[in-house]
């Protein structure tokens, strides 16, 4: 298991494979060292299997689900990323409050 700590989104004009944008991913420390990526596919596409190698753990998803991975990075921290069972798995580290980007617009 590994803390994401920064993000880089990279989406090509054209790609012959269908894959959409790519989400790399780094760790902490001092070399800031990459511990994965998450690729996306068009609809209809075959999604290939999740590995792990020394780059890091590789998720492949629909691109369907790339706005809430954005999202989850953009407001959420700590995620963590982990390969499991032959498949990557992201999630926010702490228990999450219900509403936490809610803002309080009356005084009750």
């Amino acid at each position: 298991m590994a803390t994401i700590q920064r993000y880089q989104i990279h989406t090509p004009g054209r790609d012959p494979a269908t894959q959409r944008a790519t989400i790399y991913l780094l760790g902490g420390g001092v070399t800031r060292s990459a511990i994965g990526s998450v690729h996306f596919y068009d609809d209809g596409v075959p999604i290939p299997a999740d590995t792990q190698t020394d780059m890091g753990i590789e998720m492949h998803m629909p691109l369907a689900a790339f706005a809430g991975v954005v999202a989850m990075l953009q407001h959420d921290s700590p995620i963590n990323i982990e390969f499991e069972d032959g498949r990557g798995h992201m999630w926010t580290a702490e228990w999450e409050r219900v509403g936490e980007t809610e803002r309080l617009t009356s005084g009750g």
